[in-house]
């Protein structure tokens, strides 16, 4: 069931890399070798302009080491579900570049100094990375064990200072106080338990065993450590991102990706201080295989859409919409001659689509958005809206979750969503999780396909979350609704083991079948509020 061999099968996605990956015989191949720590970033972007400038593309091919990269540049760009520091810094950012493979054959780790983006994939097209990691010379969290509840931390790898009393960590141009602690098992590294705190050096952090690993960071997520924007066909082959101070991979407005083999972390028990993988408003297939997602404090991959509120209508084809969550501004969720669909504020029904006529951004957090037909009459002030095309279809297979917290997956996306022969271990909260909301982060696109099926679930939900399987769409007036929100959902073939939790807790959903279902030391208990889930 779980082929974790970590590397390229052909007969899975040969056809998917073909798609992204075509190169013709005359594309000229660049070496690169690592120079101790040496600053590298000048010379992988120089052959990556060479390849820019070959109408055949290019392979880029690192011998195995570290490439450290010290030179970001400086960015105004606006990264989905993170905080925005103006100006941001890209440490290796590629743009325009098309037909490029960067390959490692031995394995070759980018190492960012410093707090910002390691790798920006920027309106690129046709990009493969194989054997490629990303990380940081001194990650944005620090991983400690407790010894008589105290923190202990080898003080070279993760550095830090006490002013007053407080533990503030620090890195190169950065300095942050620390906020919260989360606590791991010292053999299982299974999840304990997080410890908000005032960062204060005597803390006891009581009633855990001496050698329980601790990681300590700020709530503040300024970047992914690999990001992608408007980039089209790309493919990640037995890479990963080891560190992050937000998520570790973010996809935004990019369309066709390939995650095969991915990895969240090598040496250090403990990685990301948010998700393992985002994608927020893409387009085509996002497809994870044979990837290992362990060590993070949030969720293995989250895919959404991104839905603005209507705070004012100009006539009978003009509104203006609002980015509501502050961390979820700027980017462009709209262009001319895309489709809009209309979501009841209340009820979160979506209804209606019309095709965009003209976009104008007033501000990061405001828009005005001009219709080429009227605004049907049933929506107003306080309603919202969402891109109809820009929300894909998902393959989630043959991958292991375990050791995360909160949850682990959340789909909320109409395209059709295949999840399948997955291992879900240690999983605090819920291992399947289907959200939307118009009132908090207006993360949207309510699903109309899903298949979750030839899973293990073991030792999940045990923290947090309502059930092992949780369909909890944030629905304001659920009286008023006249339809669910998520629909078609089949959980097949699945092995349930270890769980105290009600198998499903569903609210605001339609025709959601469970069978052939195997339960271990655990029930099928079911909890709906006005939710269609029956057995077959």
């Amino acid at each position: 069931m779980y082929n974790m061999n970590n590397g390229f099968s052909n007969k899975m996605v040969a056809g998917f890399v073909a798609l992204i990956v075509a190169m013709s015989a005359g594309a000229m191949e660049y070496k690169l070798k690592p120079n101790g720590t040496e600053d590298m970033t000048a010379e992988i972007l120089a052959a990556v302009e060479k390849v820019k400038a070959d109408k055949n593309g290019g392979t880029i091919t690192l011998k195995s080491g570290n490439y450290y990269l010290k030179s970001p540049v400086k960015s105004d760009i606006w990264v989905s579900n993170h905080d925005n520091p103006r100006p941001r810094q890209i440490f290796l950012p590629i743009e325009g570049v098309t037909n490029l493979t960067i390959r490692s054959e031995k394995g070759a780790r980018l190492l960012a100094d410093g707090e910002g983006i390691c790798l920006a994939l920027i309106d690129t097209k046709n990009v493969k990375l194989e054997g490629v990691y990303c990380d940081y010379v001194r990650p944005f969290f620090s991983i400690w064990t407790l010894k008589d509840g105290k923190l202990t931390t080898d003080e070279k790898k993760y550095p830090y200072e006490i002013e007053n009393g407080t533990i503030y960590t620090v890195g190169n141009g950065w300095r942050q106080r620390q906020g919260i602690c989360e606590l791991f098992d010292k053999d299982t590294h299974a999840f304990r338990g997080s410890i908000w705190w005032n960062g204060s050096a005597d803390k006891v952090f009581a009633g855990h065993p001496d050698g329980t690993i601790a990681m300590t960071r700020n709530v503040y997520r300024p970047s992914p450590c690999v990001f992608l924007y408007r980039a089209s066909n790309t493919a990640f082959i037995r890479c990963g991102a080891l560190a992050a101070a937000g998520m570790g991979f973010l996809a935004q407005r990019s369309e066709n990706i390939l995650l095969d083999g991915w990895r969240t972390h090598l040496s250090r028990p403990l990685a990301l201080q948010a998700d393992a993988t985002h994608f927020s408003n893409c387009r085509g297939h996002v497809k994870v295989v044979n990837s290992v997602f362990e060590g993070m404090v949030d969720d293995a991959i989250n895919v959404h859409s991104t839905s603005l509120k209507i705070i004012e209508k100009c006539g009978d084809s003009t509104i203006y919409c609002q980015y509501m969550h502050h961390q979820s501004v700027g980017f462009e969720v709209f262009k001319p001659g895309e489709t809009l669909r209309f979501i009841k504020g209340k009820t979160m029904e979506p209804g209606a689509e019309v095709k965009v006529a003209s976009v104008k951004m007033l501000a990061h957090n405001h828009i005005e958005i001009r219709l080429a037909e009227p605004i049907p009459e049933q929506y107003d002030i306080l309603d919202a809206v969402e891109n109809a095309d820009w929300q894909p279809r998902v393959t989630f297979s043959k991958n292991i979750v375990r050791n995360s917290t909160p949850r682990a997956t959340l789909f909320t996306t109409p395209g059709k969503v295949v999840c399948s022969d997955n291992l879900f271990e240690n999983v605090a909260g819920q291992p399947i999780y289907f959200a939307g909301d118009a009132w908090d982060w207006y993360e949207s696109g309510a699903s109309r396909d899903v298949v979750v099926s030839g899973n293990t679930f073991r030792n999940c939900a045990f923290k947090s979350g309502r059930a092992m399987i949780e369909i909890d769409p944030a629905v304001k007036d659920i009286e008023a609704q006249q339809r669910g929100y998520h629909q078609n959902i089949l959980i097949e073939n699945n092995t349930f083991e270890n769980f105290t939790k009600p198998l499903v807790w569903a609210k605001s959903c339609e025709n959601v079948a469970l069978k052939n279902n195997r339960i271990v030391n655990g029930n099928n208990r079911i909890e709906r509020i006005k939710a269609d889930v029956r057995f077959e």
